[in-house]
C-alpha cells in the first residue's frame, strides 16, 4: 500500500525558520496519538490472547513429527532440542505470524514494560522463542531468529525500558530459573549466534553485529545463575573434546565469531 505523501503546503506548518521545529512537533503529536492507541488496556488483552494462543498452535505444530498430521490434543513439549522430524504443516505457515508476537512483544518492551509483569501467558513466548530460535529445521529464516532473540531481551530486569522503567528482577529471574526448558537457553542462543553468519553477503557485518547484540545482554545475565553456568560449560568441554572433528562444535564457531566481534570494535575504536 503507497503511503500518502503529506503536501505541507496544506497544512497550518509555517514558513521560514519555524517550519522545521513546527514539523517535528506536528510527527511528535502524531507518534504519541498512536502509541496511546496501542496501548489501549482492552485492545492489548486481546493481542496478547491472541498472540498466546498463536504461541501455543506454532509450538504444537513443532512438536509434531512429520509421520503425525492430525493430532489435535496439545502435548507439552519435556525436552529440547526436538529430535523428530519437522512436521510439512510448518512448511504452510506464514512468516508474519511470527513476525507479529516478535513486533508485539518488543512494543512491550519498549513502551508498556510493566505489562510482562501482570502476563499469566508469559511462558507460552518463552516456550516459543526456545523451540524456534535454536531451531533451523523449523524455523528457517536466520533475521526472523535473531529478530526472536531482540524480543526474548524485553524481559531482562537490567535493560531500561521507555520511560525508564525496567522489570522487576524478581520477575525475570523465575522465569530464567523455573521455566521448565529454560536449561536449553545457552545452546538455543548459541546457535542462533552462529547461524547468523549464514545470512549471505547481502548482510554487510555490521548488521550482523546488531542482530547478536541482544544475544550478549541475555548471555551476560544468565551467566548470574548456576544452572545456566553449567550448560555453557558443557558445551565448552564437549567442544574441547571434538576441537578435530570436521564439523567444528558448536561453541567453538562461537567463540570464532566472538573473537571477531571483538576485533570488529577495536578496529572501530581505533579508526
Amino acid at each position: 500500500m503507497m503511503k500518502k505523501k503529506i503536501n505541507w503546503r496544506n497544512t497550518i506548518i509555517p514558513k521560514g525558520r519555524f517550519r522545521h521545529l513546527a514539523i517535528f512537533s506536528y510527527g511528535l503529536t502524531a507518534f504519541l496519538n498512536i502509541k496511546t492507541v496501542l496501548n489501549e488496556p482492552r485492545l492489548l488483552e486481546l493481542s496478547n490472547a491472541l498472540f498466546t494462543a498463536s504461541c501455543s498452535w506454532l509450538v504444537h505444530l513443532a512438536s509434531l513429527s512429520d509421520q503425525v498430521e492430525n493430532e489435535e490434543v496439545i502435548q507439552k513439549i519435556k525436552q529440547l532440542p526436538l529430535i523428530s522430524k519437522p512436521n510439512r504443516q510448518l512448511s504452510y505457515i506464514p512468516e508474519f505470524i511470527i513476525e507479529n508476537i516478535t513486533d508485539f512483544l518488543t512494543f512491550l518492551g519498549r513502551f508498556n514494560v510493566q505489562l510482562f509483569e501482570s502476563l499469566s501467558s508469559v511462558d507460552e513466548y518463552v516456550t516459543l522463542v526456545l523451540v524456534f530460535m535454536g531451531d533451523a529445521s523449523r524455523l528457517r529464516n536466520p533475521h526472523l531468529r535473531a529478530a526472536l532473540a531482540e524480543a526474548f531481551e524485553a524481559i531482562l530486569p537490567n535493560k531500561q525500558h521507555g520511560g525508564g522503567r525496567t522489570l522487576n528482577s524478581a520477575f525475570a529471574e523465575a522465569i530464567f530459573t523455573y521455566h521448565p526448558l529454560i536449561e536449553d537457553l545457552p545452546r538455543v542462543l548459541l546457535d542462533v549466534f552462529v547461524s547468523i553468519e549464514l545470512t549471505g553477503q547481502a548482510v554487510a557485518f555490521e548488521q550482523k553485529f546488531n542482530y547478536r547484540r541482544p544475544m550478549y545482554e541475555i548471555l551476560e545475565y544468565l551467566w548470574k545463575f548456576d544452572k545456566h553456568r553449567e550448560q555453557v560449560k558443557k558445551l565448552a568441554s564437549y567442544a574441547e573434546e571434538h576441537i578435530d572433528d570436521a564439523e567444528a562444535p558448536l561453541f567453538l564457531r562461537f567463540i570464532n565469531l566472538l573473537m571477531n566481534d571483538a576485533n570488529f570494535l577495536l578496529d572501530e575504536a581505533l579508526s
